[in-house]
């Protein structure tokens, strides 16, 4: 019915809402005389198919829709492409990506290819940002690595050779792991250049075509995914906190110093939080939670501090920081960071306790890559260069109920 109602260019928009997982069904009821939209919550489920199966992601025709009603769906397509249920459906997909690059990356730096970078012959990390990667397929422009010619060419050598890299530089890589996983390698080619895997300082990478997508100041339409233009100045974690969990997988962020003279902290990629950790962030007003919970972490461990202190003290102190850090916001909130691979929140702040003595903060890279990447997802799709063989593929959909 739609093939023969629709245009070539509004049936692409369909199939890709059916590669989603959207299911589109004739109501066998015949006193059913509207299209119902049914999306549901898929980020609230574990798996796509978890969703289809409560229903999500359903488009409903009555038995005879009009000529009218097809083509008011007809030009509505675009909207239900970017509609918040469509980009979690796609969250579904990086989910996939994001293990699979993961278990990618730490097996490579457990086979001690892929590096962080060391001073004084090599017994400290370096507090620099420092970068080596694999040439000639990756080269150094204007103070940023890119890849030479083939952006495939240069993820295939950087999982074979490896590099060296601290959290920032590794956080990149990460992302482009993940984009690399949800095309593969012939799909990954085709819609990367070589200029887009662009890894350098933070100031360096503003003028590349995905770094410019990162500009605070810039103005876009979603960031982080799936937060609109209306709400881009409230709390990230409490506007993605009302979609489900799966909307945190895959954004990337920082746990940093309150103080922002205190130049100490990690990059990471979300890899998982759980129901209860995020309940938690949101009864606790968002964001501002975490710096909160982990002031709390550093005013206990304060007693027990330096050469000082007492036996008793530092005792007292372990035990206080070992009950704040075993909520769910801490152990909960699995974080990928190089080097260290995929572990929880209170792994990184108990680094962070040997070292610095000045509470940390959670932020949320809320900004327009997220978005970008997806319409470039969608666009591959249109080329026809998203294959079965070649693309993520979530689960198979179910039928509606």
């Amino acid at each position: 019915m739609l093939e023969q109602r629709l245009t070539a260019e509004q049936m692409q928009e369909v199939r890709f809402l059916e590669h989603l997982g959207w299911r589109f069904l004739r109501d066998a009821d015949p006193k059913v005389q509207a299209i119902r939209f049914e999306p549901g919550f898929p980020c609230r489920y574990e798996t796509l198919l978890a969703a289809q199966q409560d229903g999500a992601l359903v488009i409903r025709f009555p038995a005879q829709p009009t000529d009218k009603q097809l083509q008011a769906f007809g030009e509505r397509l675009p909207s239900i492409s970017n509609s918040v249920a469509s980009r979690c459906a796609y969250k579904h997909r990086i989910a996939l990506a994001v293990r699979r690059a993961v278990d990618r990356l730490v097996r490579l730096t457990e086979a001690q290819r892929y590096k962080f970078p060391k001073y004084l012959f090599g017994a400290v990390d370096s507090p620099w940002f420092r970068m080596r990667m694999p040439q000639p397929e990756w080269q150094l422009k204007d103070r940023v690595w890119v890849a030479k010619d083939s952006a495939r060419a240069a993820m295939d050598t950087f999982y074979r050779r490896g590099a060296t890299a601290e959290c920032y530089g590794g956080q990149a890589i990460a992302v482009f792991s993940i984009q690399y996983e949800l095309y593969g390698p012939e799909a990954f080619d085709k819609v990367f250049a070589g200029d887009d895997l662009a890894i350098g300082r933070p100031l360096d990478i503003k003028s590349t075509p995905l770094g410019k997508l990162t500009h605070w100041t810039a103005r876009f339409p979603w960031r982080a995914l799936m937060i609109p233009e209306k709400e881009q100045r409230r709390d990230s974690l409490l506007v993605l906190a009302r979609h489900g969990r799966m909307a945190f997988v895959g954004l990337s962020g920082i746990v940093r110093n309150q103080k922002a003279d205190v130049q100490s902290n990690e990059n990471f990629i979300i890899t998982s939080i759980s129901k209860r950790a995020l309940d938690d962030a949101v009864k606790g007003g968002g964001l501002p939670h975490f710096s909160k919970q982990m002031t709390q972490v550093w005013e206990a461990a304060a007693p027990g501090r330096g050469l000082l202190a007492l036996p008793s003290k530092k005792r007292a102190a372990a035990k206080r920081v070992d009950e704040l850090l075993a909520q769910p916001i801490f152990t909960e909130l699995m974080l990928y960071v190089h080097p260290y691979g995929d572990i929880p929140l209170a792994d990184i702040v108990r680094k962070k306790l040997e070292k610095v003595d000045t509470p940390l903060e959670v932020v949320i890279y809320a900004h327009g890559r997220e978005d970008g990447l997806y319409q470039r997802y969608r666009e591959a799709f249109r080329k026809g260069w998203l294959t079965p063989s070649g693309a993520t593929r979530s689960t198979e959909p179910v039928p509606a109920r």
